[in-house]
Formats: C-alpha cells, structure tokens, sequence
C-alpha cells in the first residue's frame, strides 16, 4: 500500500520492473528506449535496479510527467548509483543522472565519475557546477541532494551519508522529470540506478542516513488519545489546506492504510494548528486508531475543449498578415485531431502560419481569488521552426488592464510527434487574484511551419 506523505513525493524502487510511485501521488515513471530490469542491488535493497545504455546510445531512460508536487525549492533528491568502469564517456562531459524540464535542474556524472549538478541559480548563474567528488565504478554509491533555496550555500551533496560538498542553491525544478537521460532525450548515463526519491523537504542527516538502511525517511504523524467520560478525544498536528481521516482496527493489522473509517471521520478539514475530535468510546475492549493526512482533490475552476468554438476567448494580431489562431480542426497541415475531439485552436487551420506573425489567444477571466495554489492543464501539438519562431504562454493580470504577471512558457519550438500533455503550476505572483492566459506565437521573415495546437484548457485548484 503506497505510503501517502505530502513531503515524499517520488518514490521508484524499480522491483520487478515496476515504474509505479510508491508515495501515492502517481508521479509514475515510463520507459524510454532500451532501458531494462537487472538483479544487481545495493546490499540493503532486494529486488532489482534499472540498467541503462548498456550498448553505449546513451537514449535509455525513465520519464514522468510534469506535476506541482515536483515542483518545491527546498528539496532533497535520492539515489543509488552503480556506474560502468570508472568513467563517462558521452559527447557532453556531463552525462544525466536526473534532469527536469528545461535545464531548470539537472545532476550528472562526467569524466572520471565527478559528480556535478546544473541550475539557473547554481554559482550566481546558468552553468555546470562541479563538486570535485567522484565514485567508484562498478559497485553501488548512495548520493543525496539537498537545497534549501538558492543562495550560495544552499544545496548539499551527501556521499553515503556523509556531507561532501557545499554550493549554490537551485531555484524550484519544474517541468518533466527525467531519469539517466537528459530532459530532451539524449546524454544519458551509463549504468544502473536503484530506488529513487524525491522529498519536497530539506531532510535533516539521520534521515538520509535511514535511507541507506532501506527504511523510510518520513516522519509519521503522531496522533494523541485520551479518555474523558465515555468518549475518547484524538489530537493531531495539522496544516493548512490538507484534509484527514481516522480509520481503527481491533487487530493491529501490519497496513494501518486499509483499516476501515472510523464511524464515517473522513475529510476532515485542517484546523492548524491541531485537530480535535471527540468520539464515542469504543465497545471493543481493545481499538487502535490512526490518522492520516492526503491532499484535497483539485478542483476544477475553469475548462474548454473548444468543442463549441471560440466561446469567450479573444485573438488578436500584433504581425504581418496572414497568420490567426483559428477554431475547429486542422486540414492539410497539423496534427491529426486529439483523442475523442472534434475541434481544437491552432494558428491557421489549412495553412502554415506565415512570415513575421506576432498573434494572441487570450482566454476569459479566471478566478483565483481565494486560490492558495493552482496548476494550468492544456494538451498542445507544435511544429514551430526551432530557434527562429517561438510560442509563449504567460498569465495576466485581469484586474489591472492585463498587465503581465508571469511567463510560463517563453521559447516553444520544435516539432511534436503527437499531442502532449503539459501540466504547470501558477507561481505565488499569479494567485489570490483574477487572471487570463495568453498564448501567443511569433515568426521571423525567413520560413513558416504548421504552427501552434492547443486543446482541453483547464485550470485547477489547489
């Protein structure tokens, strides 16, 4: 049964081949190329590990899609390491260990197995830093990465447990997670790696230390029972926004998360500090009891499949002529249409876009007045000529004449096999206030392509 933690947001042990994420908060891997299940294990861990490029392509990899929970500055980041020979021998120098969307985080192993690591705040800016520590091919290494924000001692690499290396910080990762290949797909390491995990905490040294063992770095949630008269009254920390239910068992099952609800106390709401309740005792001459502490479901605030047009979208051209975003499906260029949908908006719908194009698609009013978070879902397909024309994606300010507050996406380009889904969590800037998105796509004067697609925009709270 997955252990539920809101810190402990990946867990990929990798047993029998299994991508699923152990924590519950489905942060699931998925294969890419050859990437295959081996038996060789550190000590503490039965099962299996990952291999990966052993025939040197160096496109072996696990993959797992972009989510908020990814998403925290402070963080510590968790692996096994059992790399071929004693050194990395990929065109780049800096072979990937891990590696999130858009560079925004990335660890790596390069030359005679030195550990490095890679972030637009590392060492005052955008750059490999290089933490002069190396391992040992060919035998099992446990590395762990801690930041705590992104100044210039922020993150700290542990060696087996031991304290290695001090440096600049990282700024919060975002984007898709990648495992031994670079977020892009190439530059991958080769070797094998074994249990994974990721917390949205900077775990303190007797946790990463636990890690080794094989046992868990979570902290549990200690629940406080006491009698008064004929009920019982349960006492727990709790904190914002999460929600908590009571389950009891009158046999000390070993799973404490499949004992049944007790008496119907489920979504609770958070009352931070402590949560109270008072219950009937029960008849049982012997009742054990435990809490548990899960995310809300997201709710959604605001969706459209463009299955009814434009709706209350606005576009608009700020270019030259001939470009638009249109309403409906693509004919003689683009994708093919998205599962189970019959319409979609893209930049010309039967042609390419044209030359100097500068074009707008910005939604209606969103209300996130009382969000405490949110995360923006849409599906997209490109063919956007790479390094020259780019799209955007930014959130504006609806109440102040949609002023600019973030940029999302600044330099979509390139080409898509197929529709994608991308998932990206608002920044603080963008919540407690109404808002719009835009997207937008801007060509040179030298080619056009297909264009820009999006379909099934929706906007979710937390």
């Amino acid at each position: 049964m997955p252990n539920i933690d809101e810190d402990f947001v990946l867990h990929l042990t990798f047993d029998d081949g299994d991508l699923t994420d152990q924590t519950g908060h489905g942060n699931d891997g998925s294969i890419l190329g050859n990437a295959e299940v081996d038996d060789n294990v550190p000590d503490a861990f039965p099962g299996q590990s990952m291999r990966f490029n052993k025939d040197g392509v160096e496109s072996d990899g696990i993959t797992i899609d972009p989510d908020p929970s990814l998403d925290s500055e402070e963080f510590t980041l968790a692996y096994w390491l059992n790399p071929d020979g004693a050194t990395q021998n990929g065109p780049a120098g800096f072979e990937r260990l891990t590696s999130r969307g858009a560079d925004t985080f990335e660890t790596a192993i390069s030359g005679t197995n030195e550990l490095s690591y890679f972030g637009p705040a590392g060492g005052g800016g955008p750059g490999w830093i290089r933490t002069g520590i190396t391992i040992p091919g060919d035998e099992w290494t446990h590395v762990a990465w801690r930041n705590t924000g992104s100044g210039p001692e922020n993150i700290e690499l542990l060696v087996n447990g031991e304290p290695s290396f001090l440096g600049s910080g990282v700024g919060a990762p975002s984007g898709l997670m990648n495992i031994a290949i670079r977020h892009n797909g190439v530059e991958g390491y080769e070797g094998l790696i074994d249990d994974v995990r990721l917390y949205a905490v900077a775990l303190n040294d007797d946790q990463i230390q636990g890690l080794l063992e094989g046992g868990p770095a979570e902290d549990t949630l200690k629940l406080d029972v006491n009698a008064s008269g004929d009920d019982l009254v349960l006492t727990w920390m709790s904190r914002p926004g999460l929600l908590y239910r009571v389950r009891s068992d009158e046999d000390l099952q070993p799973e404490p998360a499949s004992w049944p609800v007790f008496d119907d106390n489920e979504d609770l709401e958070a009352t931070p500090p402590l949560n109270t309740l008072t219950i009937p005792r029960p008849a049982a001459s012997g009742a054990y009891f435990v809490v548990e502490e899960y995310f809300p479901p997201p709710v959604s605030v605001f969706s459209d499949d463009f299955e009814s047009g434009q709706g209350d979208w606005t576009i608009g051209s700020d270019g030259g002529d001939g470009t638009a975003w249109e309403f409906g499906l693509p004919v003689v260029v683009g994708p093919a249409p998205p599962v189970a949908s019959t319409a979609c908006v893209g930049t010309n719908l039967s042609s390419d876009y044209a030359l100097n194009a500068n074009v707008w698609l910005l939604s209606p009013v969103i209300d996130l007045t009382t969000a405490a978070g949110a995360t923006l879902h849409f599906r997209q397909f490109k063919d956007i000529e790479e390094g020259f024309d780019f799209g955007s994606l930014r959130v504006l300010d609806a109440d102040n004449g949609d002023a600019e507050l973030v940029v999302l996406l600044d330099a979509e380009s390139g080409v898509t096999l197929d529709w994608e889904e991308e998932k990206i969590s608002l920044p603080e800037v963008a919540l407690g206030r109404n808002v719009k998105i835009e997207f937008r796509l801007q060509s040179d004067d030298v080619q056009n392509f297909a264009g820009w697609y999006i379909d099934d925009v929706e906007m979710t709270v937390p």
